[in-house]
């Protein structure tokens, strides 16, 4: 039936409403109740009346199911309520067709659907007469507001009767059945079967053609700008068309996935100026063909309802076939056909085959428009919550008096815990109301209200927030009053300086008191306040410092890169303050006036920031060059407050071999503690790497206590309650492991949405995270670990916590859902997640506890016999020996210099040094370079240099050398001895490279020649071409100028009918001034055998494996840094096959490694025993991981499939559902071997398998004994050390 609308409604909605629900379907036989579309065989029940003639409401032992008839998208619709319990077989809504319906040759079932707000998965089919067969489809259905189904015939399923074929002729009924025990509600609208496939609309939320040309002739301009649609954004056209050129157009390209096939109309909500114009609306065919077009009028500034008939649209140039063919089209074209001045707006366009198109949302008049706790941070101490929120009436009218709030409290596992309703008072057209809930929350815990109102026309608006609830603080409440008296297990890394407001800053400090922490880490960014040299500017961080103080809080300052101005990097440069500064001097004397200004609040600093990543320590993170400005720092920051803890800079992961570098450095004598970012892909006890992550740093430094000054997991990773849980077990774990002071990245989200405990806006919500770490710091108070405690069960963790005067706690877990006893002949109070307290009373001298993943807490006076024997995990750590650091030493000038110094053989050169004083007093003496042939120098004295350095000052000195042109080429060792030195300053080693007048390095695309001289120097390039391949390079010959590059790129590809190889490489010569240098590089180049046939995916090798080619990884250097001295071929190497047909890449790894383990799953496969591939789609080799860039993990948890996991690069990362895999492990010879293929359609931008396609390739290989992921071996580079396409090697499609 038609539909009518409501008296009263505007035309806005009027014109809307044609585009929701086609007004240009007449009815076909009223007493049937059924629309017909234009094109015969499409049906639609419009539920105005049901035209449905007769439903059967079924439900199971336990279940129920009704209907009613509400509210549609205009009109009537039909609402399902059901409650599906688990007693029965569930329940089912069947619908009886009308049997007037034809329904020979459906393609789509269409319908609008919106749920109840929480995501529902129904099962939507068709049934054939008399007991025949039923086919379904699963659909997921989560809003509350109305959207369109579409369900293609070909993807129904059979479910069970008949003979296993969907016969339309017999089909008499729709089938709706909700697939989980819940309860909840369906409503439809306009069900509708038809003979045509469903239609493509842009929304423009976002906007789907993405890629707008707006071309205009001379004097005409014409520019797009979002605008509000008819609901949501649309899109604006502003333009000027001039009679001096040709016109204008607005040219939007369809998405290549479209298939326009079919298409009946174009169909669309205009809205011009105010004005009467003219437009030019239509097609365009791809590569240049055809254009057609139809002209229609547009009148007022109201949006219009347009439909432009396919058979209206006429030939106007181009150069196809004159006739339109959909399936070339690609464009659609927009364009004024009068001069003048002015805008047209465009929604909802659609190429339009029949059926159904998107609904229009109406807004509802009255709306949720703001809800909050009232509270700060949405943090209740105590259980008493009040709500605030505040209504729109955004109406023509008052609202009605029966008007209601309703609200509904769950808890963080999602479950219903409290409902509620408030009555709305009338609300004046336009007005505005504040109501508030108070209500009793049942326990401590995070809590999710949303709260719900329906206007008078029966549209619904819902809004959510959510908040804690913890218990009041522990008894004692006190504040540390030094800054290394707190007992608190938690802290929290900061970003204050990035918040908008003081009132943020102090609501911030203050959520971290309520919580129980007592320690924060905030930047002091040195470029905020030394923003020019020697103007300073303390306002921010006085402000920051103040608040914490406020609030009781230690701080650890992390004194933060450089000042600009003070950088090493290059004017302009991309993120200057991320590279060193220029002199550790400067650098030292901000650290010197910051810890001055501070001293009396902030005793606690770290030097620098994760100096081992690129990305802070650019452009290459040199360890030398980080631990001289670390010795600067150190002591400035002793210099300002000989009491202040001042330790290195927290490093990304553990550090590995960086570490390893800095300690050779002297770091040990310049940090105060260890500091570490272990942050954890998953579970912080699978495989202990959390615990082994932090023991491999004690055993490094032994004598000094560990800092962890980040770590944390994502929500988006792990989900709001693995990432509470995860945090609380990693707090105790490190405490357990004597870490001294603890900081979580991060308390807000002002830089980063997922990590953290609260957003960054006044009065935001927490996560679960917040409550979880508050309760582990009531129950657990100022009590100390004391050990784990042995419960003789396997998989659970208790560790011991104990205080004089105090009943002793155990936190207690498993790895799998238990119960177990503990003697006790006492009742203990049991604390579960959120510190909510039961009492378990005792039988037999027994209490019973049941246990989960979930840790609780088991307090009691009887317990103290398990804390008595708990063993504790590490040492007491010993005071050893008084460090004192020389205040004086020699250090490289530059001292960012990266690697050797160079030394061009046949030239004059200069080799420098500094000395760096920052003692009181004058130091003066003579430097001796020795190790260097005397006839090098240029005098007999040259070998000699005087010094004379005041305090807090630097001196560079200079030695002249000057190889002979017969010098033999590479390293010569030389060390700089100081003489008569006062006070006496410790010689340096040094390494001088002796190199020719030009320095050539070769990657996979370019030759890169360095000018070592003073003088120009030019020359030409010799590059053969390997056997079996074509290299062209572009320019042979080259002129330099002193200390330049140029770069020579060259193209290599394999020969047709070159078969696949295992290794290349190329040979050449650069001739420059008389002198012939030669080089060799070894490319990683990986080649792909074309498969006949596809290789059956079962790890069994088929025959066609053996024409492939391997690359290998079984060599020290392909080793990671931290791993290569301890590895063994026998640890872990690889060897990988590759073949490819036009759809996949099939791939086969063979690992060696003498024991498997993987404990992680998903994107996490990486800290256990896993393969790891990357590929570059369009071989581009840009720095870091740009578009089209892809990782893949490959592994097998252990006890569970095989699983192929879409990571980095990827639109949505998850397991690659279509692509195949099997993983085969062989103990006895310790191999595993992973055969899988994946589709080249996940790899945008690689296209289909073609012969000599290339791409980049690199593939990594991770080891775990399980202790921990000790380190990984890679093929080329860029996967593992930094994460860099332009370090892959080479995959080339051999035919």
């Amino acid at each position: 039936m038609a539909k009518q609308l409501k008296a009263g409604t505007i035309i806005k909605w009027l014109m809307a409403l044609v585009v929701a629900v086609p007004l240009w379907m007449p009815n076909q036989g009223a007493s049937a109740a059924a629309a017909a579309a234009e094109t015969a065989g499409t049906w639609t029940n419009s539920f105005d009346p049901d035209g449905f003639t007769s439903w059967g409401l079924w439900a199971g032992e336990g279940s129920t199911v009704k209907q009613e008839s509400v509210t549609g998208v205009t009109g009537k619709a039909m609402r399902i309520d059901y409650d599906r319990s688990a007693l029965g077989w569930g329940l089912v809504a069947h619908a009886e067709l009308p049997p007037d319906w034809q329904l020979n040759g459906m393609k789509t079932i269409q319908f609008y659907a919106k749920g109840d707000g929480e995501e529902q998965t129904f099962y939507i089919g068709v049934e054939e007469k008399d007991g025949g067969d039923k086919y379904r489809k699963l659909v997921s259905i989560a809003d509350r507001e109305w959207t369109l189904i579409s369900i293609p015939v070909s993807e129904l399923t059979y479910q069970d009767g008949g003979d296993g074929h969907l016969d339309w002729d017999k089909v008499n009924a729709i089938n709706i059945s909700p697939e989980k025990n819940r309860s909840g509600q369906l409503t439809i609208d306009d069900m509708t079967i038809g003979a045509f496939e469903p239609s493509y609309t842009n929304s423009f939320s976002p906007d789907t053609f993405g890629d707008w040309g707006l071309w205009a002739g001379d004097g005409s301009q014409i520019a797009k700008t979002e605008t509000a649609g008819v609901a949501g954004p649309g899109a604006r056209f502003t333009y000027t068309r001039s009679d001096a050129g040709w016109g204008l157009v607005a040219h939007g390209s369809v998405p290549a996935d479209w298939k326009l096939d079919g298409t009946q109309a174009l169909k669309f909500m205009v809205r011009g100026d105010g004005t009467d114009r003219h437009y030019s609306v239509g097609v365009e065919e791809k590569d240049g063909g055809d254009k057609f077009r139809s002209v229609i009028e547009v009148k007022g500034n109201g949006w219009t309802p347009v439909s432009v008939a396919a058979s209206e649209l006429a030939y106007q140039d181009g150069g196809g076939d004159g006739k339109l063919d959909w399936s070339l089209v690609n464009g659609f074209n927009i364009s004024p056909e009068e001069n003048g001045a002015g805008y047209w707006e465009l929604d909802n366009f659609s190429f339009y085959k029949g059926g159904l198109l998107p609904p229009v949302v109406r807004e509802p008049s009255l709306k949720v428009a703001k809800l909050s706790a009232m509270k700060s941070g949405s943090v209740f101490e105590g259980k008493n919550i009040k709500i605030e929120a505040k209504l729109n009436n955004n109406g023509s009218s008052p609202t009605s008096q029966t008007r209601k709030l309703n609200y509904t409290v769950k808890d963080a596992a999602d479950a219903k815990v409290l409902t509620g309703t408030i009555a709305i008072p009338v609300i004046a057209a336009g007005g505005e109301v504040s109501l508030t809930a108070s209500f009793s929350a049942p326990r401590y815990g995070y809590f999710t209200f949303e709260a719900v109102t329906e206007d008078d026309g029966g549209l619904t608006s819902a809004m959510t927030t959510a908040f804690a609830v913890i218990a009041p603080p522990a008894s004692s409440g006190k504040h540390p009053q030094s800054q290394s008296d707190s007992r608190s297990l938690s802290g929290f890394s900061t970003h204050y300086d990035y918040l908008a407001s003081d009132a943020l800053r102090r609501q911030e400090a203050e959520l971290i008191r309520l919580s129980g922490s007592e320690l924060v880490r905030n930047d002091f960014l040195w470029n905020t306040i030394e923003p020019s040299k020697g103007n300073y500017d303390w306002s921010l961080y006085d402000r920051i410092v103040a608040a914490n103080k406020k609030s009781g809080l230690q701080m650890i300052g992390l004194l933060a890169y450089s000042a600009t101005w003070a950088s090493a990097a290059a004017p302009g440069t991309e993120m200057s303050e991320h590279y060193p500064p220029r002199t550790v001097g400067e650098y030292a004397d901000f650290v010197y006036k910051t810890v001055k200004r501070y001293k009396d609040t902030v005793h606690l600093w770290e030097i620098w920031n994760e100096p081992n990543l690129d990305g802070f320590f650019r452009p290459t993170h040199s360890a030398e060059a980080y631990v001289e400005l670390l010795k600067a720092g150190y002591l400035a920051a002793k210099r300002a407050d000989p009491s202040a803890t001042v330790v290195m800079s927290g490093l990304s992961g553990t550090g590995g071999s960086y570490l390893d570098d800095m300690i050779a450095h002297g770091a040990k004598n310049y940090t105060d503690a260890v500091v570490i970012h272990p942050y954890q892909a998953g579970d912080p006890e699978a495989g202990n790497a959390f615990v082994h992550d932090i023991a491999g740093v004690q055993a490094k430094m032994p004598n000094k206590p560990v800092w962890l000054t980040e770590w944390g997991w994502r929500t988006d990773e792990q989900g709001v309650n693995n990432q509470a849980l995860y945090t609380v077990k990693g707090y105790l774990l490190a405490d357990a492991m004597g870490v001294q002071k603890n900081a979580l990245y991060s308390f807000n989200i002002a830089t980063d949405t997922q990590f953290g405990l609260a957003d960054s806006g006044l009065g935001g919500a927490v996560k679960p995270i917040y409550p979880a770490v508050a309760a582990m710091n009531r129950v657990l108070a100022d009590r100390a670990y004391a050990g784990d405690a042995g419960l003789g069960s396997d998989g659970v963790t208790a560790l011991a916590f104990d205080r004089h005067g105090a009943d002793p706690v155990m936190a207690i877990w498993s790895t799998t859902a238990k119960t177990i006893q503990l003697t006790s002949s006492k009742a203990v109070t049991l604390y579960d997640f959120y510190g909510n307290a039961s009492s378990v009373a005792p039988s037999k001298g027994k209490v019973t506890v049941a246990l989960s993943a979930q840790l609780i807490y088991v307090q009691g006076s009887d317990l103290r016999s398990y804390v008595n024997k708990a063993v504790p995990r590490t040492k007491k750590l010993s005071a050893g020996k008084p460090v004192h650091p020389a205040e004086a030493w020699i250090m490289k000038s530059p001292y960012t210099r990266i690697g050797n110094a160079k030394l061009t053989r046949g030239f004059d050169n200069s080799y420098s040094v500094e000395v760096y004083n920052y003692s009181s007093r004058k130091i003066a003496g003579t430097l001796e370079l020795k190790g260097i042939p005397k006839s090098w120098f240029a005098s007999a004295k040259g070998m000699f240099r005087e010094y004379e350095v005041k305090p807090y000052a630097s001196q560079t000195i200079t030695f002249k050398l000057k190889p002979p042109a017969t010098a033999e080429l590479g390293t010569v060792k030389a060390t700089i001895q100081p003489l008569g030195s006062k006070p006496a300053l410790a010689a340096k080693d040094a390494a001088l490279d002796v190199v020719p007048k030009l320095a050539v390095q070769v990657d996979k695309k370019v030759i890169q020649l360095t000018n070592t001289t003073s003088l120009l120097v030019s020359g030409t390039v010799a590059l053969p071409a390997p056997a079996g391949w074509q290299l062209t390079l572009g320019q042979t010959s080259f002129e330099i100028a002193p200390g330049a590059s140029v770069s020579l790129p060259y193209s290599l590809a394999p020969l047709s009918g070159t078969k696949a190889m295992s290794s290349l490489s190329i040979a050449g010569s650069v001739t420059a001034g008389g002198e012939t240098i030669p080089f060799v590089q070894k490319l990683h180049v990986a080649t792909a055998s074309h498969a006949a046939q596809a290789p059956v995916i079962d790890g069994l090798v088929d025959e066609s494996w053996q024409s492939a080619a391997s690359a290998i990884a079984n060599e020290q250097t392909q080793v990671s840094a931290n791993y290569r001295p301890s590895w063994q071929v026998n640890d872990v190497s690889a060897n990988v096959k590759l073949m490819w047909d036009a759809s996949k890449l099939y791939v086969l790894a063979t690992v060696k490694d003498e024991k498997a383990f993987q404990p992680q799953s998903g994107g996490a496969m990486w800290q256990g025993d896993s393969l790891q591939l990357a590929f570059d789609a369009t071989n581009s080799a840009g720095a870091g991981y740009g578009a089209q860039v892809y990782e893949i993990q490959i592994g097998k948890p252990d006890g569970a499939a095989p699983q192929l996991f879409k990571g980095m690069g990827f639109a949505k990362a998850g397991l690659m559902e279509n692509g195949e895999i099997a993983v085969i492990r062989d103990e006895a010879n310790g191999t595993t071997l992973y055969e899988l293929s994946i589709p080249f359609a996940e790899l945008d931008g690689f296209g289909a398998g073609a012969a000599l396609k290339a791409a980049g390739f690199s593939f990594l290989v991770n080891d775990n004994d399980g202790s921990g992921r000790e380190g990984y071996i890679e093929w080329s580079s860029g996967v593992g050390d930094a994460k860099n396409a332009s370090q892959f090697g080479t995959l080339w499609l051999m035919n």
